[in-house]
């Protein structure tokens, strides 16, 4: 049996209010780990190396973590509709049985885009596509540390 994996991220970020002093980045390194869904925190390069250079980091980066799971998957808008409209069905069945036709009218009257199963999801879908991203560079092998401006000196990273 394959066990699920998720991406856990590292990044060492700019993490004060405001931006970031002297033109520097909001984001320095990056590091994209593949890890068992059921591991915590796996140390990476990008952990070693803060840990190694952290009197050289510059006032107000600190290392972060993430963990990213692969998007799940979405109700259509068709099955959310008709879930809702059960759902109000057996609701308004089991509270107030002699008037549940009269209620649930009054209902779809009143908010026929809910009950259509529309619902704002361009929200949920931008995430669900850099997800889908993340885990299209795993399938790629491209996953691992990427330093977008060294903060060290030449002798500390060796």
């Amino acid at each position: 049996m394959k066990t699920k994996t998720v991406i856990q991220e590292y990044e060492v970020r700019w993490s004060l209010h405001g931006e970031p002093p002297q033109g520097l980045p909001r984001v320095l390194a990056s590091e994209l780990i593949e890890a068992p869904a059921t591991a915590g925190a796996r140390p990476g390069e990008l952990r070693r190396l803060y840990q190694r250079t952290l009197r050289e980091l510059p006032r107000g980066y600190s290392l972060c973590w993430n963990r990213h799971k692969p998007p799940p998957k979405r109700w259509s808008q068709e099955a959310r509709a008709k879930a809702r409209r059960a759902a109000l069905q057996r609701r308004a069945q089991a509270r107030y049985p002699l008037f549940a036709d009269q209620i649930i009218e009054r209902e779809l009257t009143d908010r026929p885009d809910y009950y259509a199963g529309v619902k704002d999801t361009a929200f949920q879908e931008e995430a669900d596509r850099q997800t889908e991203r993340l885990y299209q560079a795993l399938r790629e092998g491209r996953l691992g540390l990427h330093v977008f401006r060294p903060w060290w000196p030449a002798e500390v990273a060796a």
